[in-house]
């Protein structure tokens, strides 16, 4: 996921882009490419895919639930020409089809649409909310904590101090102030013990003032807790 990273909010320079499809190239092996994030970029001229480095060794798989609706779970693939067959395989083994509603639907909007214009309103407004919530973070986090500001996608990434379990801290932030995140750990296999004080937070499906509101009640809570 070499843009807008989930959970990390990080995303991949074009030089490292550059170098990887060249090992692809060199060495012959395969990437799959999970680019949901990539037309949501802010601050920069737009990073290239690396399907667009490479066009044989760079399997590139997107997402229109991230730029039209979460509700339309419909995306495309873009593989190589040979492997075209073994990929509907693939595809028919694991949900035999998409619902063709929101197929429907999509390729209604596409045909029809501005998309381009419409990926531009993303863009600004998205921009709007990650700035809101980086001003939030700064004001209420302890001085030096680290945290990802992400040019896109939509996800901050926060490390607190090491002796907080964010697990257990959910439960009193959902209960007892009426806010939530992610706990760090859900993203993580094997050990996690060293990753229980970090947590992912979204600025997606939240107005600039409704996060500011949810920031004064983390905030309260980082108080309460000792954190801040």
């Amino acid at each position: 996921m070499p843009e807008g990273h989930n959970p990390l909010g990080v995303s991949m320079p074009e030089a490292e882009r550059r170098a990887l499809a060249a090992l692809a190239r060199e060495h012959a092996f395969t990437i799959i490419e999970d680019d949901a994030y990539g037309f949501l970029q802010y601050d920069h001229e737009t990073r290239p895919a690396l399907r667009s480095l490479e066009d044989r060794w760079v399997c590139y798989v997107g997402s229109f639930s991230k730029i039209i609706s979460p509700g339309l779970r419909v995306g495309w693939v873009v593989v190589p020409d040979e492997l075209v067959e073994q990929a509907l395989v693939v595809k028919e083994a694991s949900a035999l089809e998409v619902a063709t509603p929101g197929q429907y639907i999509v390729s209604h909007l596409l045909d029809r649409w501005d998309v381009t214009a419409h990926l531009g309103v993303l863009r600004r407004e998205y921009a709007l909310r990650r700035d809101a919530m980086q001003r939030c973070l700064e004001a209420i986090l302890p001085a030096g904590t680290p945290f990802s500001c992400p040019d896109s996608g939509m996800f901050f990434w926060v490390e607190l101090p090491p002796d907080v379990d964010t697990g257990e801290l959910l439960e009193v932030a959902a209960s007892e102030y009426g806010v939530s995140f992610v706990p760090g750990d859900l993203y993580l296999s094997g050990p996690v013990q060293a990753k229980r004080n970090y947590l992912r937070l979204s600025f997606s499906c939240v107005s600039p003032a409704e996060i500011e509101a949810g920031a004064e009640r983390l905030g309260r809570l980082f108080r309460d807790r000792g954190i801040a």
